[in-house]
Order: C-alpha cells, then structure tokens, then sequence
C-alpha cells in the first residue's frame, strides 16, 4: 500500500498542488490503491510516519511517499526508522517560481511515480507463487515457514503462502499480555498463565490445520525484557551472554518454563505441534530440559488430560559452541533451526543492535558460514532435519548460498514467502551449489 503525506499548508504550497494536479491523477488512472494524509503543524509527518509504519506491519510492503522540504524528510526518519517494512521515498516541493527547481520537481515525481508502478508489477507478479509450492528450475522441493510472535499472525502466515509456522516468537506473548495489564491497572502481574498460553498455542495450531507449527519456549532475556512479579529484571553488565533464554527457564525460573510446557502439550492435540529450545549451549541442558518435558507428560497424564506425547523437540543452533558441537547435539535433537542472527553476533563478537559496531555485523562472514555449513553436515549424517529461521533465511542473496549448502526449509517474515519462492524458480540446484561455494573457499 502507498501511503501519501502531503503539506497543504507550506509556504509555496506546491506540496499540495503537486499531489491535486500531477501525483493523484495518475495513481487514480493506474488503478494503484493509496492513502493519503494531510498535515496540519510542523511535526505532524514524524507522527503519521510512525502511525502509518506500525499499522501496516503486515502489508507486503508499505511506501510512504513525502511531499515537502528538507525538514520533511528528517521529520520522516525519525518516524520510520524502527520499521523494517517500510520503504520511504520523498517529493521535494521546491519553493518560489525557482525554474530549476521545479525541473527537478517534475523529474523527481515521473522517477517516484515510475517506481510505484514498477513495484505494483513485481507484486502482481508475485501473487502466483502463493499457492504454489517453492521449487528451483529443476524441480527440488522447498519448504517456506513464516516466523510470527502473535496467533494473528497465522492467518498472515497462510495468506502469504506459508507451508507452516517455523517460529513462534512466544516472548512477545509475555511481553504484550503484561504490558496491556500494566497499562489497564498501572500495576505489575506474574508471567501468562499456563491457560492463557494454551489458548494461544491452540488458536495458531488450529488455524494452521495439519501443517507443522514450531513454538520456541519462552527466550527472554538479553534484549528482550520481560518485567514480572516472578521473572523481575536483572543488572547484568552483558545481558545477551547472561541469564537468558533456555538458562533462565532452567536455572530461574523452572516454574515458568513447566506451566509453557504443560500449555504446549494441552494444545498438542488440536495440529501438528513441534517445540524449540532455545540458545542450547550444551548437551546437559537438552537433557534436562526433555527431562522436565517427561515430568510435565506424566503430570498431563495423572490429571487426564490428552496430550500427544510424540511431539518433536528441537534446538536452536545460534551460538559457535551449538554449531561446533552439533554432532553430539543430533542424537538429542529430533530438529534443528539455525538462528543466524544471534549466531553471527555471537560469532563475530558484535552487539547488532550496538550502531558503533553495526557495520561489523556480516552474516556472510566466512567464519559464520563455515559455521552454517558444519551444522549441516552433523545434521545430515545424523538424519536431524534442518532449517533456517534468521534474516538470512528471508534474504534473497543468503538464500543462495544456504540452499547450495544443503538447506531445504526456510522460515521468514510472511510477506517474504512470495519473494523467495519465486527467486528459488529461477535458479538449478547445481547453479545454487557453483555460487554457495564461492562463498565458502
């Protein structure tokens, strides 16, 4: 959707001349959808920049196009800057009967306007990879997952094409339900309830239908921070290496992680569950954790509460010490999924959401693929399935390189699913494996 914000009240008031008589038009003529909202005070754009960014979160693509000066564009940014779905495109207005100026007004709106309609193909083209499942030119099968953090987010996930949900973000569960508390009573509560958690879980399983669906237990922590009467927040002078994720449902707060248990098995019978560990470091804490599954199975069992005992249980490989040692990790893990992002920060020793050292965060360092590569390896001589959940897996350039390595199921932002598949069409197996090879040499 292309979302226009227009100045009606500039000094020149060309904004608004340029959207009556040139810009709406056109996109009318094309048949292109659009909106378009109207400033009234210096500031207003960083405002609906914002507003327009977070309610179009699941849009394949949401554009904002600017008419306005340079304080539109800064007062732009600032409003979407922490949309990673959001393309901003601006139209400066120019001012004064400047006739260079408005050349460049006249340029910039046909370069704008060819842009949109350039895009409207590509998503035309695009919707026939929806239903269809993604191969490469020579026929090999793909599987494409969707990530999501709420049960809406399913129904997204179907829409776009998903072939299941290869994670289920359920810390945002967690986040939300106690921040809606927090802002409805101005007080703090403990964590979701196990029947809360069950009704999310089955509400995604159900609209999934018999597709696999995969829920990672609780990965709080680091930089995701859960504030509750039984899970407060901790000093730590590193927190992404601290108490997070799998340590903090085992060491902390067992409780926790055995009530998101009980709720994952309860909905286990309503699809096709599949449960993920996250930042598994060693051997010892698959096994404790599958132990504290067995106790929540006979728990289930005692109360007579079904459940479907064979649910698979995987691990996250996204730390160097889980990707060297997968090969003793297969024999506990019925499935692997490789978090790329938490393993190229750890890897390469960069905090990605530190701007000072952003630039050295490269997922296509050789050291993180060699990586990638050995836990593929391990995983296939030990018959565990293997997939990639990170942003590599929804890029179309690391998509090259894993599925020349041997990955065949990929998970990633609903709205990519088109994306990849089609890219994965035009393209041979052998093709992907001569270009993923000269990544690794």
């Amino acid at each position: 959707m292309y979302h226009f914000i227009v100045n009606p009240v500039s000094r020149s008031g060309k904004g608004l001349i340029l959207w009556q008589k040139k810009i709406e038009p056109i996109l009318k003529k094309k048949n292109i959808p659009y909106r378009v909202e109207y400033t009234k005070q210096r500031g207003d754009t960083t405002e609906l920049c914002r507003k327009i960014s977070a309610s179009a979160k699941n849009e394949d693509n949401c554009i904002i196009v600017a008419l306005g000066g340079d304080g539109t564009v800064n007062d732009a940014v600032q409003g979407i800057e922490d949309f990673e779905n959001t393309t901003f495109s601006f139209i400066p207005t120019g001012s004064g009967n400047d006739f260079a100026k408005d050349m460049k007004i006249s340029k910039n709106v046909k370069k704008t306007l060819k842009k949109i309609l350039s895009a409207k193909k590509y998503a035309e083209a695009l919707k026939k990879f929806k239903d269809q499942p993604a191969t490469t030119e020579d026929g090999t099968l793909f599987k494409i997952y969707a990530n999501i953090g709420t049960p809406e987010e399913a129904a997204v996930a179907l829409e776009h094409g998903a072939d299941g949900i290869g994670l289920f973000r359920t810390e945002f569960l967690f986040m939300n339900a106690l921040q809606e508390f927090k802002r409805e009573t101005g007080a703090f509560s403990n964590s979701l309830s196990e029947e809360a958690q069950f009704e999310a879980y089955k509400k995604v399983l159900q609209i999934m239908g018999d597709k696999p669906v995969t829920i990672r237990t609780l990965d709080a922590g680091g930089d995701k921070l859960i504030d509750s009467g039984d899970m407060p927040l901790f000093e730590e002078k590193n927190p992404l290496m601290g108490l997070r994720a799998i340590r903090l449902s085992l060491y902390y707060s067992p409780q926790i992680f055995r009530a998101q248990l009980r709720a994952l098995y309860r909905a286990s019978v309503y699809g096709n569950l599949r449960i993920l560990l996250p930042l598994i470091t060693d051997v010892s804490q698959v096994e404790t954790a599958l132990g504290i599954a067995r106790g929540v199975q006979l728990s289930l069992k005692e109360d007579n509460i079904p459940f479907n005992p064979d649910v698979p249980i995987g691990i996250m490989i996204e730390t160097a010490a889980a990707a060297v040692c997968s090969d003793c990790l297969a024999p506990h893990s019925k499935f692997f999924s490789l978090g790329t992002n938490d393993l190229t920060q750890y890897t390469l020793c960069v905090d990605r959401e530190n701007t000072t050292v952003a630039p050295l965060y490269n997922e296509f360092n050789l050291a993180v693929l060699r990586l990638i590569k050995t836990t593929i390896t391990n995983a296939e001589e030990h018959n565990v399935p293997v997939s990639v959940c990170g942003e590599m897996a929804g890029n179309k350039e690391s998509v090259i390189i894993l599925a020349g390595m041997g990955i065949r199921n990929l998970s990633m932002a609903p709205k990519k699913i088109p994306v990849i598949k089609e890219m994965l069409s035009r393209f041979s197996i052998s093709e992907l494996k001569n270009l993923s090879n000269r990544s690794l040499f």
